[in-house]
C-alpha cells in the first residue's frame, strides 16, 4: 500500500486501518493533515486572532545562533588594512566597518558586538521555518539590542513568514527591547555600541521603529550586579508574560543564554540560583535553545520539549528507547520482567519518561493499547490541554513489520556508526555491542523503530543530515535496582538447563536447574511462581514495599504460623492463571470453567479479601460441571432456564417416542419390510430408515411413493414423509436448540465474568502475592536465614554470611562477615590469595546477600545491615560468543566500561580477576586506572575486586576508602590447606604448584612450577629443566 503526501484528504485517514501503514506512511498522514490546516486558513482569509488561534497566551524564548567569535578566535584577523576578508566558508560574506559615536571607523565594534555565523544564520531561517510548520502561530518577536539577536529574530521571521503562505498580509516586525540584553560576567568595559533602528533599517531589517522598549538602553551598566541583573530579567519577562496575558498572544522573545534561568523561575518560583550553579547552566545552553511557557488561566506551566518514546512488550519482557529533543540524547531501557496483567514497570516508564509521542506496534495487545491511550487522556487533562491533544500527545501506531528484529539491529549499528566516527562498516556490529546490549531483543526492536522514526521526522539530523543524537544512554525506572543479564548469569539467579524429557520440556526445551530461584521457589501455583520470577527480575529500591514483604516473611516464618501455611497451600494449588483472554475472544473451553470456579473457590478460601461471593454462587449454579467433563462442551444446570430444561427432557424421552411412532407407521408404508426405525440426526430432523434391498443398483431404485428418498448410510436407506415432517415441525431439531440455548447462557455467564474480571484478577494476584510469600517464609525457615535491617545509608554490614548455593553442596560452610562503608570499613575491597582459595565465592556470596535483600527476601546469615543500592555491576566470568564478534577480553572490556559509565557511589560492583586476558603489563594498566578512578571520585561505589596481579598492590593510591583482604591459609609441608575465612591482609604466595597438584598434574610439572616461581622470586635466570652449562652454551651458539 503506497500513500502520496500529497493525494491524502485527512478527513479520511481515519478510515485506513493503521496497522496496514509503515512509519513512513504514519508520518505522512500526520503532515497532510497539517497541511490542510493551512490550506483552510489561507482560503478563508482570516488572520491568526480571527481563526483563535491565540486562545492560549504564550511565551516562547529563544538564545541567538551560533555567533561568529566561536568559530574563529579573534574577528580582528578578518579585517586586513581595514577591508573585511572572510577566512573560513561560515564567515559572512562582508560586513561593512561600524561608525559609531566613540568609534569612528570601529572593528572593534564587531568584537563587542559580534554578529552570527553562516551556520548560525541559516539555523535561525530553518528554526523559523520548523515553527511555521509546527502551526506555532507568533504574534510578536522581541530581541535584544546585540546584533547577534537581531539577527536571529529577523532570520527565524523570514523563515516563518516562508512557511507561512497562508497569512499573506501580515509582516511580523522585530521589535528591539534593551532590557533583554545580557548580564556582563564583568568582562564588559563598557555597555556595546548596538546599532541604531536606522542602521538596522538601513541593512534591510526588518524592525519596527515606532516600539519604545520597557526597560530604556540609558539604564543599562557595566557595573550591574548579579542580583541587580535577576531583579532587572525577571522584571522583563513579567512584563512580557503580562503582555502576553492581555492581549492573548503568543510572544517569541530573542535574548542570551542567562535569561532562560528567569524564565524558568516564572513558572517554577523559585528563588534565583547562585552564581556558580548559573554560570554552569550558561555554559550548558546551546545555540538556538528554546524554552516555551503557556498560561492556563491560573498559572505559567512549561510545554515540555518533545520527547518521542517507543515500547515494545513480548514474552513477558518489556523494552523502550526515547529521544529527547532537549538533551539531544537517547535513552534505552534493557529488557525486563513485565506482568501483561498489571503493566506496573509500563505505568512507571510513563510517568518518568512522560513522552509527547508513543510508538508502538500495531500487534500490540489491546490492554496495552488502552493503557497508552489513558495515560495520554490523563496527562492532556493534568496539563489543561484537552483541545491540544491531538496535536501534542501523539499516539502512532507501527507496522509490526517495522519491529523486525534483524532490520532493527542493523538500523541500530548504522546509527551508532555514523554518531561515533566514520569507521569502516565492518566494525559496526562489534561497536554497537559495546555500546547496547544486543542481546536485549525487545530494547533493540524499540531503538531501531525509534531511530526510523527520527530520521523521518527530522529530529535525529540537523539542515546538513548529521546526527544530533550524540550519545546513546540507559536510563533507570525509579525505585528499580538495575542489574544485566550478566550479572544475574554471573550470580547463578536463574540457571537454564536442557530438559531430559522432549515431552515435558517447554518451548525453548530448557528447565530451571540449580540457581538461586529454584532454592527459593516453593510456590504451589502456577501464578504464584510467575510472580515470583518477575519478583527476582525486577528487585526493587522501594522500602516501604521491601518492608511489607519482610514483615510479611517474618510472620509466616514463625513456629505458630506454621500450620496457617498448610492449610492454605492445598487450596493455592487450585489457583490458575485467569482465562479472561480467551472469554473475551469466545474461545473458552470446558476446562477453563473448571479452573475459573477452581480458582475462585481457592481465593475465598485462602483469605477474605473476596467479600462479594456472588461470582462464584453464579458459576456454581449455572454450570454443570460434571455434565460438562462427561460431554466435553458448556453445560447449564436444570432450573436456570425452563424452555432448555423441557427440550432436555423431550431429548432424553425421544427414543420411546420414536419407537412408538415407527410401529404406527409400519403399517403405512407401500411396500412391505421386515424391520425399520425413526432415527434423528441434528440439522437433518426426523427419518425413517429401512434395511437396504439387494435388488437396488441405481438411485432410480429407491424413489417409492408417498417418501422423499434422503441418502444411504450403512446399508440403511433414509425416507421422509408426511408424519417425519410433522416430528420435525412439532419436535423441531432438538439437539441444535439444546446447544443454542446454552450459548446464549454461556456468553451471558462470560459477559458476567468479564464485568467482574477486575475484582477476580484482583483475587488471584492477591492469592499469588500470598504464595510467593508463603514461598520465601518456607525457605528462609528451612535455611536458618534472617531478616535483613534495609536502611539508606550506604552501608554493608553483614556478619557471620553464607553462600546460598555453595553452602547447599559443601559441609561445613565456613562463614565470613561483609562490610563496606564510607567511614571504619572502606568501601573498596582487593582480595588476594591462592587459587581455589574460596575468592570468587566470597565476592558472588556479597552480590547474594545485597540482592536477596533488594527482593525482600531474608539473607544467609546471623545479622545483615544493608543499605539500598541502585545498580549492582558484576564481571565474574566472561561471555565472549561467536555471534557478536567479540573476543573474550573485549567481553570483560564491556562490562568493566559499563560499571565505569553507570555507578554511582550507592552502587556495587564486583569484579573477579580483570585484566587476565592481555598481556600483563596491560592488565595491570586496566584494572590499576579503573580503581583509581573510583578512588579519587568523590562518590566512590562499593567495590569487591579479585586478582592474582600482586603488582596491583603497588600502583594503587593510597585512600582512607581502600582495603586490602586475603584468605587464610595453612601451610603444611608442601601442601596448603585452605581455611575459607577472609582476613585483612595481602597474599605474598599463589601457592599454584599446590592447585596445579590437586588438580592432578604430575608431579614433575609441579616441581617444575616450584623451581621457576622460586628463580623469578630471587631475579634468577631460568632455564631449562635438567640442562647443564655446555647444553645452554651449545643453545646459544644455536
Amino acid at each position: 500500500m503506497s500513500v502520496d503526501p500529497e493525494e491524502i484528504d485527512p478527513k479520511k485517514t481515519v478510515r485506513i486501518p493503521m496497522n496496514t501503514l509503515n512509519t513512513t506512511q504514519c508520518l505522512a498522514l500526520k503532515r497532510a493533515k497539517k497541511r490542510n490546516v493551512r490550506r483552510t486558513l489561507k482560503h478563508s482569509g482570516r488572520s491568526n486572532k480571527e481563526n483563535g488561534l491565540n486562545a492560549t497566551p504564550k511565551i516562547m524564548m529563544m538564545r541567538h545562533g551560533e555567533r561568529l567569535d566561536s568559530c574563529h578566535f579573534d574577528i580582528r584577523q578578518c579585517f586586513q588594512k581595514g577591508v573585511y576578508t572572510p577566512l573560513q566558508l561560515n564567515h559572512p560574506s562582508c560586513l561593512q566597518l561600524r561608525s559609531n559615536g566613540e568609534l569612528p571607523e570601529g572593528v572593534d565594534a564587531w568584537v563587542e558586538d559580534t554578529p552570527l555565523s553562516n551556520m548560525g544564520r541559516a539555523a535561525a531561517f530553518l528554526m523559523g521555518r520548523a515553527l511555521a510548520r509546527e502551526e506555532e502561530t507568533l504574534d510578536y518577536v522581541f530581541a535584544s539590542p546585540a546584533y547577534r539577536c537581531v539577527e536571529t529574530a529577523d532570520e527565524v521571521v523570514r523563515g516563518y513568514e516562508s512557511e507561512c503562505d497562508f497569512l499573506p498580509d501580515v509582516k511580523l516586525k522585530v521589535k528591539i527591547e534593551d532590557g533583554l540584553f545580557e548580564y556582563g560576567f564583568g568582562r564588559l568595559s563598557r555597555v556595546p555600541p548596538f546599532l541604531s533602528l536606522a542602521a538596522f533599517k538601513e541593512e534591510q531589517y526588518c524592525v519596527d521603529e515606532d516600539y519604545v522598549p520597557f526597560f530604556p538602553r540609558e539604564q543599562l551598566s557595566v557595573d550591574e550586579t548579579y542580583l541587580q541583573f535577576v531583579r532587572r530579567s525577571q522584571a522583563v519577562v513579567e512584563h512580557f508574560a503580562e503582555f502576553s496575558i492581555t492581549n492573548r498572544c503568543c510572544t517569541l522573545l530573542v535574548s542570551h543564554a542567562p535569561y532562560m534561568d528567569s524564565l524558568t523561575s516564572l513558572y517554577k518560583g523559585k528563588e534565583p540560583r547562585n552564581p556558580k550553579e548559573w554560570i554552569r547552566l550558561v555554559q550548558n545552553t546551546p545555540y538556538l535553545y528554546m524554552r516555551a511557557l503557556k498560561w492556563n488561566g491560573k498559572k505559567w506551566f512549561c510545554c515540555p520539549p518533545p520527547i518521542v518514546l517507543c515500547i515494545y512488550l513480548s514474552n513477558q519482557k518489556l523494552g523502550a528507547a526515547y529521544y529527547d529533543t532537549d538533551s539531544s540524547k537517547i535513552f534505552t531501557l534493557n529488557d525486563v520482567a513485565e506482568s501483561m496483567d498489571e503493566f506496573s514497570l509500563l505505568i512507571d516508564v510513563l510517568n518518568q519518561v512522560r513522552p509527547t509521542t508513543i510508538l508502538f506496534s500495531s500487534k500490540a495487545d489491546e490492554r496495552l493499547c488502552k493503557l497508552i491511550n489513558d495515560f495520554q487522556n490523563n496527562k492532556c487533562q493534568q496539563n489543561g490541554e484537552v483541545e491540544d491533544a491531538e496535536n501534542e500527545n501523539d499516539l502512532i501506531v507501527v507496522a509490526a513489520s517495522e519491529f523486525e528484529l534483524s532490520r532493527c539491529k542493523n538500523t541500530v549499528q548504522q546509527f551508532i556508526s555514523s554518531v561515533s566516527s566514520d569507521h569502516a562498516s565492518v566494525e559496526d556490529k562489534i561497536r554497537a555491542t559495546l555500546f547496547v546490549d544486543m542481546e536485549s531483543v525487545c530494547m533493540i526492536r524499540a531503538l531501531g523503530v525509534l531511530i526510523n522514526y527520527c530520521e523521518i521526522e527530522s529530529a535525529s539530523t540537523d539542515h546538513f543530515g548529521r546526527p544530533v543524537a550524540f550519545c546513546l544512554r540507559s536510563f533507570e525506572v525509579n525505585d528499580m535496582l538495575v542489574m544485566d543479564d550478566n550479572a544475574y548469569e554471573s550470580l547463578q539467579i536463574f540457571k537454564k538447563q536442557f530438559h531430559p524429557s522432549v515431552y515435558k520440556a517447554g518451548r525453548d526445551g530448557f528447565k530451571e536447574g540449580f540457581g538461586l530461584f529454584s532454592v527459593c521457589n516453593r510456590c504451589c501455583s502456577s501464578v504464584g511462581a510467575a510472580k515470583l520470577r518477575r519478583w527476582f527480575l525486577r528487585p526493587t529500591r522501594n522500602l516501604n514495599k521491601l518492608k511489607q514483604r519482610l514483615d510479611s516473611i517474618e510472620i509466616l516464618s514463625c513456629d505458630s504460623n506454621f500450620h496457617f501455611i498448610q492449610a492454605i497451600q492445598k487450596p493455592l494449588k487450585q489457583i490458575k492463571s485467569a482465562i479472561f483472554n480467551r472469554l473475551r475472544a469466545a474461545k473458552v473451553n470446558p476446562s477453563d470453567w473448571i479452573s475459573l470456579y477452581k480458582t475462585i473457590n481457592a481465593c475465598i478460601f485462602v483469605a477474605e479479601f473476596l467479600k462479594n461471593r456472588k461470582n462464584l454462587k453464579v458459576i456454581l449454579s449455572e454450570v454443570d460441571f460434571k455434565a460438562m467433563v462427561e460431554e466435553r462442551q458448556f453445560a447449564v444446570k436444570s432450573g436456570i432456564d425452563r424452555t432448555l430444561d423441557e427440550k432436555k427432557e423431550l431429548l432424553k424421552r425421544l427414543p420411546e417416542l420414536l419407537t412408538e411412532v415407527i410401529k404406527s407407521e409400519v403399517d403405512n408404508l407401500p411396500f412391505p419390510i421386515a424391520a425399520c426405525t425413526c432415527v434423528y440426526i441434528p440439522t437433518i430432523g426426523y427419518l425413517i430408515a429401512v434395511p437396504r434391498s439387494s435388488s437396488c443398483s441405481k438411485d432410480g431404485d429407491y424413489e417409492k411413493p408417498g417418501l422423499e428418498f434422503m441418502f444411504i448410510t450403512n446399508d440403511r436407506v433414509h425416507y421422509k414423509n408426511e408424519t417425519m415432517r410433522q416430528l420435525d415441525a412439532e419436535l423441531g431439531d432438538v439437539k441444535l436448540d439444546i446447544k443454542d440455548l446454552e450459548s446464549s447462557i454461556m456468553i451471558s455467564l462470560q459477559n458476567f465474568v468479564l464485568k467482574h474480571a477486575t475484582v477476580i484478577q484482583h483475587a488471584v494476584e492477591c492469592a499469588a502475592t500470598i504464595d510467593c510469600l508463603i514461598s520465601m517464609a518456607l525457605t528462609a525457615r528451612e535455611y536458618n536465614w534472617v531478616r535483613p535491617e534495609l536502611v539508606e545509608e550506604n552501608v554493608i554490614d553483614v556478619s557471620g554470611s553464607r553462600h546460598p548455593l555453595q553452602e547447599l553442596c559443601t559441609a561445613p560452610f565456613v562463614n565470613n562477615s561483609v562490610k563496606s562503608d564510607e567511614n571504619e570499613f572502606g568501601k573498596m575491597h582487593v582480595l588476594t590469595g591462592p587459587n581455589a582459595c574460596g575468592k570468587s565465592v566470597y565476592l558472588k556470596q556479597v552480590g547474594l546477600l545485597v540482592y536477596l535483600a533488594h527482593i525482600g527476601s531474608f539473607v544467609p546469615a546471623s545479622s545483615a545491615r544493608i543499605g539500598l543500592v541502585d545498580r549492582i555491576c558484576t564481571r565474574l566470568h566472561s561471555t565472549g560468543s561467536i555471534n557478536d564478534g567479540m573476543s573474550t577480553f573485549a567481553a570483560d572490556v564491556k562490562q568493566v566500561a559499563m560499571a565505569t559509565k553507570y555507578a554511582t557511589k550507592k552502587s556495587l560492583i564486583i569484579i573477579d580477576e580483570f585484566g587476565k586476558g592481555t598481556l600483563t603489563d596491560v592488565g595491570v594498566a586496566l584494572l590499576g586506572a579503573c580503581l583509581t578512578y573510583w578512588l579519587e571520585r568523590d562518590k566512590c561505589p562499593h567495590v569487591f575486586v579479585s586478582t592474582h596481579l600482586y603488582r596491583l598492590l603497588n600502583i594503587l593510591p593510597e585512600s582512607p576508602l581502600l582495603r586490602y583482604k586475603t584468605m587464610k591459609v595453612m601451610r603444611q609441608g608442601e601442601d596448603v590447606l585452605f581455611l575459607y575465612s577472609i582476613c585483612d591482609g595481602q597474599a605474598t604466595e599463589s601457592y599454584a604448584a599446590c592447585a596445579a597438584s590437586k588438580a592432578g598434574l604430575p608431579e614433575r610439572v609441579c616441581n617444575r612450577i616450584r623451581q621457576v616461581c622460586q628463580n623469578q622470586k630471587r631475579g634468577y635466570q631460568l632455564f631449562r629443566p635438567e640442562s647443564t652449562a655446555e647444553d645452554i652454551k651449545e643453545e646459544f651458539k644455536r
